[in-house]
Parts: structure tokens; C-alpha cells; sequence
């Protein structure tokens, strides 16, 4: 009820795709994002998320109905388990605490109320940044959960490839391992998606993969 009377709130002021809700499992108290979270037990993140989402989409077969918007749920994965508590330190794990802690809210939302989009975590997950990571966004959400959403950047995460993380050579180098790895659309402009028609045309992004991002596009409009 509270998510819902949110959305309406939201569309009265012409918005109509939510960067919301935070799902991540928080479990280190020096995070400065905790009070964003739904708290530290996996479970209980999941069952607050599905509520969230139903709410703001106005459904949970992830059609948004009027006076409604779309959700995005964030921040896939490891982001509330930073090192040192330092907001978007890496989240360099096992993979029994990714599968076991951080994971499940996501997983158990998808199935349950299919959220409108997923947007991955600024953090590096054994020393792969989220926005460039195959295996997490293609490997699991894709092909393991089946997930048929839209995968949107956080707020300058495909930047950071290169000008933080410096896994990218340059921009453009930057938008196509973003691109390829999954991250179909960048927030919160287009700084180095710009580069996409060129990339298209040097055979380094596919024609195919554009033509998907932009059906989503057109369908969620």
C-alpha cells in the first residue's frame, strides 16, 4: 500500500521509471547505506522487495498498471557487504556467501513479481566490476534465472570502468565492455554510450544486442 501510494505520487510529477527499491543484504554496520536497506537477514529482503516492486509496478506478472511505475531493483550483488564498510569498496567473496546472503532477495523477486529492470552494483566482485561482469549479469540473471528485464547502469557505473576502476583503456573501450557484459543502458546520460553507433560499426557491439535495448525501451513506453 505504501509503495503503490508512492508510485501515484510519483507519476503526478511525469516520472514513470523508479530507481528503486535498495535490496542489498547489509552486513557490516560501518556501511554508510544501511538505512537504505531492508536490514541484514536474506529472507526478510526478499519478502519486503516483492512487496515494494508489486507495489510500484500496480502488479506482479510485471506489467505496470496506471498510476504506476516501473521498479528497479539495486544493487546487484555484494554491495552491502563492502570492504571496510567504504561505500562501493569490492565485495570479494566466496561464492557460498554471494548464493546465500546476497543473491536470494534478488532471485526470489524476479521469480515472484518480475521487476521492470536490475541495475548492477558500483563494487567489484572478485576483482570484476559489476558493470563489466558476463558471468553475473549474463551467466546467473539471464541464463540461470531467466530474468527477460531491462539491466540499467547505476549513476556513472559505466564511467567508472574506466576512470575508477581502469579496467577500460579509454570511453569508448568503456561502453563496449559495458555493453557486452549486459548493461544495456547507461545512466544517468549517455556519457560513453554515445560511442555505441560507432562500436556497432566496428563490429565490436552487436547490431542485434542494440535492437534488444531499444524493444525494451519501446515496450516499457
Amino acid at each position: 500500500k505504501v509503495y503503490s501510494t508512492v508510485a501515484g505520487e510519483m507519476r503526478s510529477r511525469g516520472t514513470h521509471h523508479a530507481l528503486t527499491p535498495v535490496i542489498d543484504v547489509y552486513r557490516d554496520p560501518r556501511w554508510g547505506r544501511v538505512e537504505e536497506t531492508y536490514g541484514e537477514d536474506p529472507y526478510l529482503n526478499g519478502m519486503l522487495a516483492c512487496a515494494a516492486v508489486k507495489g510500484l509496478q500496480g502488479s506482479s506478472d510485471g506489467r505496470i498498471a496506471p498510476d504506476h511505475v516501473a521498479a528497479t531493483l539495486k544493487h546487484f550483488t555484494g554491495h552491502g557487504q563492502s570492504e571496510g564498510g567504504q561505500n562501493q569498496g569490492p565485495a570479494n567473496y566466496s561464492m557460498r556467501v554471494l548464493r546465500d546472503y546476497h543473491m536470494p532477495p534478488f532471485k526470489m523477486c524476479i521469480n515472484k513479481v518480475k521487476p521492470a529492470s536490475v541495475m548492477p552494483s558500483y563494487n567489484e566482485v572478485d576483482g570484476v566490476p559489476s558493470h563489466a561482469n558476463k558471468w553475473l549479469l549474463q551467466d546467473v540473471l539471464r541464463k540461470e534465472w531467466k530474468y527477460k528485464g531491462m539491466i540499467v547502469s547505476d549513476y556513472y557505473g559505466v564511467d567508472q570502468l574506466f576512470n575508477k576502476h581502469c579496467v577500460a583503456e579509454d570511453m569508448k573501450d568503456a561502453a563496449a565492455i559495458g555493453f557486452n557484459s549486459g548493461v544495456q543502458y547507461e545512466f544517468p546520460q549517455a556519457n560513453y554510450y554515445r560511442f555505441l553507433p560507432e562500436l556497432v560499426k566496428e563490429g565490436k557491439v552487436k547490431i542485434d544486442d542494440i535492437n534488444k535495448a531499444v524493444s525494451q525501451v519501446l515496450e516499457l513506453k
